[in-house]
C-alpha cells in the first residue's frame, strides 16, 4: 500500500517530466543559411524584421524568409524550423533580369569604346613602320648619291665624270627625291593617325559608362516598415516566389 509520501513523490516526478517534455516540444530550433552569393546577402523575415547574418534561432514552425542580394532577384521561400534541431538551408539566388540586360549593354559599350581606341592605334602602329621603312629607304638613297659626288669629285677619267655628271648622279638623285617624297607622306600619315587616336582615347574617355541601378533592391527595401512623415507605411511588395 502506497504511502501518501510516495504518492506526492510520484506526483511530482510525473509533473516535473511533464513539464520537461512540454519545454522540450517548444524548444527553439536553429536555421544555419547555406546562401549564394556568401556576402552581400540580406533577407527579411516573416515580412517583418530585416537581417543580415547566417545563423539564426527561431521558435518551431514555418517561417518566411526573402533573399536577396546585389545584383540577385528577390527569393521568397519558406523554412520549416525543427524543435531543437540544427537545420542546413541551402539557396543560390538568381541573377536579376535587370542586371543581365545591364551586362549585355556594359559588354557592347566596351567593345565599342575598344574598337573607337584600338582602330586608330593600330593604324597609327601601322604608319609608323612604313615610316621607318620609308626613312631607311631614304637613307640608303642619300648615301648613294653622297657616293655618287664624292667619286665625281676624286675620280680623273673624263669618262667616268661624264657618266657621273649626265647619267649616274642625275638618276640617284631623281630617287632621293623620290624616296623623301614618299617618306614625307608617310610621317604626315602617321602623324594625322596619332593625332586622330589622341582624339578619341580622349573622346571615348568622357563617355559615360552604364550604370546598374538595382530595381530588385527597391522592391526588397519595401519589405519591411519604413518610416516617415505620416507615422510611416507598407511598401509594396513585388518579388518572385520559388519552392524550397
Amino acid at each position: 500500500m502506497m504511502t501518501r509520501t510516495t504518492i506526492r513523490k510520484s506526483f511530482l516526478l510525473l509533473l516535473h517530466c511533464a513539464c520537461t517534455s512540454i519545454a522540450s516540444a517548444q524548444a527553439p530550433g536553429k536555421l544555419r543559411l547555406m546562401v549564394d552569393p556568401g556576402a552581400g546577402f540580406e533577407f527579411v523575415l516573416d515580412h517583418r524584421f530585416r537581417m543580415q547574418q547566417r545563423e539564426v534561432e527561431l521558435a518551431p514552425g514555418p517561417h518566411h524568409f526573402s533573399f536577396w542580394a546585389p545584383t540577385r532577384r528577390v527569393t521568397d521561400t519558406t523554412i520549416t524550423v525543427q524543435s531543437g534541431v540544427m537545420k542546413d538551408f541551402y539557396i543560390r539566388l538568381p541573377y536579376s533580369p535587370e542586371y543581365i540586360a545591364y551586362n549585355k549593354q556594359l559588354s557592347q559599350w566596351q567593345a565599342k569604346r575598344n574598337l573607337q581606341r584600338r582602330l586608330p592605334i593600330l593604324a597609327t602602329a601601322g604608319a609608323g613602320v612604313w615610316t621607318l621603312v620609308r626613312y631607311a629607304k631614304l637613307k640608303d638613297a642619300k648615301e648613294v648619291l653622297d657616293g655618287d659626288r664624292e667619286r665625281y669629285r676624286l675620280t680623273a677619267v673624263p669618262s667616268d665624270i661624264t657618266k657621273l655628271k649626265e647619267v649616274t648622279i642625275p638618276q640617284h638623285k631623281e630617287e632621293f627625291r623620290s624616296e623623301r617624297g614618299k617618306f614625307y607622306m608617310a610621317a604626315g600619315i602617321s602623324l594625322a593617325c596619332a593625332g586622330v587616336s589622341y582624339y578619341l582615347y580622349r573622346r571615348t574617355g568622357k563617355q559615360e559608362k552604364p550604370q546598374f541601378n538595382d530595381p530588385e533592391k527597391v522592391r526588397f527595401d519595401g519589405l519591411v516598415w519604413l518610416p516617415g512623415t505620416d507615422g510611416g507605411q507598407w511598401a509594396t511588395q513585388l518579388s518572385m516566389t520559388i519552392g524550397k
